[in-house]
C-alpha cells in the first residue's frame, strides 16, 4: 500500500515518496515541477493559460456576424431598402450578396484569431503568454522540452529533449539531450 504518493511524469504511476526510480518504467524521478526546476523559464501549467485575443479581431468577429444578419434579413424581404422600387431590386440583392460574401470570410478567418488553443493535450508546461510574447516559446510534455510556434498555434520541435535554451533570441537553440549538447535551428535542425 503506498501512502504517500510520488507521480512519475513519464508514465503517470504512482510511487512511494522519496523513492529515486519509478517502479513501473524505471526512470528516474524528478523531485518538484518544471516550475520549480525551471524557475527563469516562467513556466506555467497550460491548462491555466489565458491566451491573449486582439480587441480588433474580436470587433472583427463581431462586427461580420452582424452583418450576415443583416443580409440574410434583407435577403428574406424582413429589411426593405429606403425608397423600394423594382428597378432597384438586382443591385440591392448583388450587393447584399458581395457584403454577406465577404462578412462570411472575414468571419471566419476572425473566428479563428479569437478562440483559444487547446495546448492541454500537446504540453504539460507553458512558458507564460502576454501580448508582446515572442513567436516562439518553449513548452514541457512528460519532462521533456520543446518548442510551440504561437502564431501558428503547433508544435515546432518536439519534446525531446531534456533542457532548451536560446542561444540567440529565437533562431539558435542550445539543446541538451542524454546528457549531450549541441546546437539547433528553429526547425530542429543539428547545426555544426
Amino acid at each position: 500500500m503506498i501512502i504517500n504518493k510520488m507521480k512519475c511524469i513519464y508514465c503517470n504511476s504512482n510511487n512511494i515518496e522519496g523513492a529515486r526510480f519509478c517502479r513501473n518504467c524505471g526512470k528516474e524521478l524528478s523531485e518538484g515541477n518544471v516550475m520549480d526546476t525551471f524557475p527563469s523559464y516562467d513556466f506555467v501549467p497550460a491548462s491555466v493559460l489565458k491566451w491573449p485575443v486582439s480587441l480588433i479581431w474580436k470587433l472583427l468577429f463581431y462586427l461580420s456576424m452582424l452583418l450576415i444578419i443583416i443580409s440574410i434579413l434583407f435577403e428574406l424581404n424582413m429589411i426593405e431598402p429606403y425608397q423600394w422600387r423594382p428597378e432597384h431590386y438586382l443591385p440591392w440583392m448583388l450587393l447584399w450578396g458581395i457584403i454577406l460574401c465577404i462578412s462570411v470570410f472575414i468571419l471566419a478567418y476572425s473566428y479563428k484569431k479569437i478562440t483559444v488553443p487547446n495546448y492541454t493535450q500537446l504540453a504539460d508546461y507553458i512558458q507564460r503568454i502576454s501580448t508582446n510574447s515572442p513567436r516562439y516559446l518553449f513548452f514541457c510534455k512528460n519532462g521533456k522540452m520543446g518548442v510551440l510556434d504561437i502564431k501558428r498555434c503547433q508544435v515546432q520541435i518536439p519534446a525531446i529533449y531534456d533542457v532548451l535554451e536560446w542561444k540567440t533570441s529565437q533562431s539558435i537553440i542550445v539543446a541538451q539531450k542524454d546528457n549531450q549538447t549541441s546546437y539547433i535551428d528553429i526547425y530542429g535542425k543539428e547545426l555544426k
